[in-house]
């Protein structure tokens, strides 16, 4: 299952499943596992925060984004087939694939990503 990330707060697109095979291990095992698209979205979420620094969060998956600010993704799956999703992003146009995505995935929810207070 291929998901995209959107950041929440800048919609800009920040990552895409159909690159984090090679990146995460991780993702790899448990993307063959499961196709559960809610635990999929936090697992993709947590790798692609660890890949950038960001740890002990907690991530918490709901249809919409909540009122106010808040760090998190919008996800989107992307279907099978070059007429369904745009091809893998340029990771430095990120913004060039925006539209094809909103246009040919489908919204699927939102992850909340909250500082995990020890």
């Amino acid at each position: 299952m291929r998901l995209v990330l959107i950041d929440g707060e800048s919609d800009r697109i920040c990552g895409d499943t159909a690159s984090f095979a090679a990146r995460f291990r991780e993702w790899a095992d448990v993307s063959a596992k499961t196709g559960d698209v809610e635990s999929l979205a936090k697992t993709a979420a947590r790798l692609l925060d660890e890949s950038n620094g960001r740890t002990y969060r907690t991530y918490n998956f709901a249809a919409f984004a909540p009122k106010g600010g808040s760090s998190g993704y919008f996800v989107f799956r992307c279907e099978d087939g070059p007429e369904f999703a745009p091809a893998p992003l340029d990771q430095s146009k990120p913004e060039a694939a925006l539209g094809p995505v909103m246009m040919g995935c489908f919204y699927v929810g939102y992850v909340l990503c909250d500082l995990l207070v020890i």
